[in-house]
């Protein structure tokens, strides 16, 4: 794999700026379908692209570089944060950013392990789990900034109770795809650890 193009990614929700290693600069491209598709329809063969987890930008050019048959891998950004300090290398900038991760696939990509594709129950899954996270979030940061009773008065309490209904309604569908799934019996044993409830076992 030594001989792979290594190519590194900085994603945001609208662009992802594009590096490869032994070359200056980089490329920037629309996150979106169309334009990661004709993008990777240039690259080598099997070649090797990193980019760090974010919310879900990354998850788009991550499946495509997949199935076009590229080495993808899903990097920890702390690793990168650490890796950029250590090679005195790490930018400012969006460039910078995916210089370093073009690098470190190209001097780290064989002793790292491939991202590995999540079946349609997975995927359905982690979405879920994203959607509850992001409107626990919001319920959290809404109780703070409207101030403490906010969530009982006539102006606020229906927001606050259409958020927690919609958190009730998520953590059912949950439940019920960990129950059925192909993960089901590993739900179960987690379930059996003291302490651990329906919801965090399906982390």
């Amino acid at each position: 794999m030594s001989d792979c193009l290594a190519v590194g990614i900085d994603a945001d929700s609208k662009n992802l700026v594009v590096a490869c290693h032994g070359t200056k600069g980089s490329t920037r491209i629309a996150n979106s379908a169309s334009a990661i598709d004709k993008w990777l329809s240039g690259l080598p063969t099997r070649s090797r692209i990193g980019v760090e987890a974010t919310n879900r930008y990354h998850e788009r050019v991550v499946q495509a570089a997949q199935m076009a048959g590229h080495a993808v891998f899903v990097l920890n950004p702390r690793d990168i944060k650490h890796y950029a300090k250590g090679v005195a290398c790490r930018g400012k900038t969006d460039s910078g950013d995916a210089q370093v991760i073009a690098r470190y696939i190209a001097k780290e990509a064989d002793n790292l392990h491939e991202h590995v594709a999540r079946s349609p129950a997975q995927e359905r899954l982690h979405v879920l789990l994203q959607q509850r996270d992001s409107l626990v979030r919001s319920k959290a940061k809404l109780n703070l900034s409207l101030g403490a009773g906010a969530s009982e008065s006539p102006i606020f309490g229906r927001i606050f109770g259409g958020l927690k209904e919609a958190i009730a309604m998520l953590d059912q569908q949950i439940q019920q795809l960990c129950r059925s799934g192909e993960q089901r019996d590993l739900y179960r044993r987690i379930m059996t650890i003291p302490g651990i409830g329906p919801t965090v076992a399906a982390f």
